[in-house]
């Protein structure tokens, strides 16, 4: 019952979307932030943070809702992906020095090394790195690719949507006039 209650909601959300006059650039604005929130950690503050975007860009509120929402779902995604970006990033930029084979036997060894010990914690900071690095270059990134794809579409597929909308509802009604809250 429960989930039929929760389809039908995300169809009336996403038939007042589509019934929306503002332009392209408004509604894919909104979509693209609504979903830059959910490359980071936030915790759940996700949505506030949305909000904010939103309003102070202008974008449009109901896509960015729907935005965030997707964004929610698919959290677990999107961190792996952040952290596989920042590794790729960082690996690339870093170039490991040769070290020469005199150097090395040159070098007495020591009783009690710490060597492993600090180069473990190391790569624990540099997995944060790793995921810090990759989280901002997918926000922008994301962030843009949204906003394109998302007015492409909007512009391309929001009338026949609407259209398809419209005779479903004609033949749902049987000839009668149902009202918009129905």
């Amino acid at each position: 019952m429960k989930l039929a209650a929760l389809k039908r909601g995300l169809v009336y959300q996403t038939l007042r979307l589509l019934r929306q006059r503002q332009g392209s650039h408004r509604v894919a604005l909104g979509f693209a932030l609504g979903f830059l929130p959910c490359w980071f950690p936030t915790f759940g503050a996700d949505v506030l943070l949305a909000l904010a975007l939103l309003r102070l860009c202008r974008g449009n509120m109901a896509a960015g809702m729907f935005a965030v929402l997707f964004g929610t779902l698919l959290w677990p995604i999107l961190f792996y992906v952040n952290y596989a970006v920042g590794h790729a990033v960082r690996r690339g930029l870093r170039q490991p020095a040769d070290p020469e084979v005199r150097d090395i036997l040159a070098d007495p060894a020591e009783e009690l090394r710490y060597d492993e010990t600090v180069e473990s914690l190391g790569e624990l900071g540099g997995a944060g790195l790793d995921f810090l690095t990759g989280a901002l270059l997918n926000s922008v990134l994301g962030a843009l690719l949204l906003y394109l794809l998302f007015r492409l579409l909007w512009t391309r597929c929001r009338a026949p949507l609407l259209r398809r909308a419209r005779a479903w509802r004609a033949r749902s009604a049987g000839g009668k006039r149902i009202s918009p809250s129905s």
